[in-house]
This record gives structure tokens, sequence and C-alpha cells, in this order.
């Protein structure tokens, strides 16, 4: 009695089926690096803001959830522009590289870190919530850290705008990150204008809304 083919499976067959499972993997391995690719900042490495709405949005989701409550820091590099057009754009790019590599230091592999492009940072984390005293904290410490980098003669600081995120109501994310942005440009423009005409550095500044 002849062994029914379906049931045992010749060799070609299965040899076929293992390419073709080699195949789909590659193919998957493929796709992954390139979501992976258009997600990161080039330079720095950090997420680029496309890989932050998609990593942040089920972020949001599962704080709701949770009920855990969110911090979203919003950073920009002061004096970029300064630096640029005195040293060039491989300083500028240098000083971005330097303020990545600080904000990976000084937060956890757990928080959501991305560059949203030119001089803008963003930090979204569980962690900080409501404690003024240390965010204030962390960004000067940065700060101060990133003048030392190599800009010592320019006016290198940071400013932040930070949103405390409850998780009974949290908004739309271009809404949080558009207030954050809104509580870092009113502080910056702020300090601007008070440190108009020195050439020391500005201190470091963050302003806070609920």
């Amino acid at each position: 009695m002849s062994a029914n083919p379906l049931l045992f499976p010749g060799t070609d067959l299965v040899m076929e089926n293992e390419r073709l499972r080699a195949e789909l993997e590659h193919t998957r391995s493929e796709v992954r690096v390139l979501i992976e690719q258009a997600s990161t900042d080039e330079l720095t490495g950090l997420l680029n803001r496309r890989g932050f709405l998609r990593e942040a949005e089920p972020e949001l989701r599962q704080a709701q959830a949770s009920q855990h409550p969110l911090t979203l820091i919003y950073v920009d590099v002061d004096g970029l522009k300064t630096l640029n057009d005195e040293a060039g754009h491989e300083a500028g790019d240098a000083l971005l590289v330097e303020t990545a590599a600080l904000l990976r230091a000084a937060f956890r592999s757990t928080d959501i870190l991305a560059r949203l492009g030119g001089d803008e940072f963003v930090v979204l984390t569980r962690g900080l919530h409501g404690d003024g005293a240390i965010i204030r904290h962390r960004i000067a410490r940065l700060s101060q850290a990133l003048h030392r980098a190599g800009a010592q003669s320019r006016e290198i600081s940071l400013s932040a705008g930070v949103v405390l995120v409850a998780p009974c109501a949290i908004p739309a994310l271009d809404d949080l990150l558009d207030r954050a942005d809104k509580a870092m440009y009113e502080i910056k423009h702020a300090k601007t204008e008070k440190y108009r005409g020195r050439r020391h550095p500005p201190s470091p500044a963050w302003s806070m809304a609920v």
C-alpha cells in the first residue's frame, strides 16, 4: 500500500516549504529595518518625529488604562544658530549629537526620546510627574554639561516646556506637543530678551503647564 503524499510530503516539498519560510522571515526582517530607519533621526540616532508619534500614542493609551501620569518635556537648544554662523554647521551638528547623548544619559531607556527637528527635542516619561525640583535640576545639569562640551564661549543653554499629563483626561498627542512647545517658547523668548547683548550663556530655564 503506497503512502499518501499529502500526509508524507516528499523531500522536495519540505525543502520548498523551508525556503518559503526563510524568505518570509527575511522579508519581515527587512521591513522591520526599513520601519526603524524611517523612524530614526539620522544625525543623533534618536527617534524622529514620525518615530516619536508611533511610540508615544500607545504609551498614552497604556497610561490611561493603567492610570499612570506622564510628563512631556519639550527641549530647545538655545544658541544653535549662533554656533552654526560662527563655527560652521559641523560644530552645530556636533552640539546636537552631544545633546542627544546627554538626554540618553539623563533619562531611562524606557522613556521615549526624540529629536523633532532642528534644535528641538522631546521626552515622554512616566517619571518626574509634578516634581518641579527634579525637572529644574535635570535641565540645569544638562545645560551646564552641554555648555562644557565645547561651546564655552557661546550662548549655549537649554529651554524646556513641561506638560504634566493626568491619566484621567489625556488629550491628543498633537495638543500635548503644542502646549509643551508654547510653554518652551515663552520661557525661551523671555530668556532671550533678558540676556540680549551678553556674551556669556544664559541660565537654563523651564516652564510648566498642567
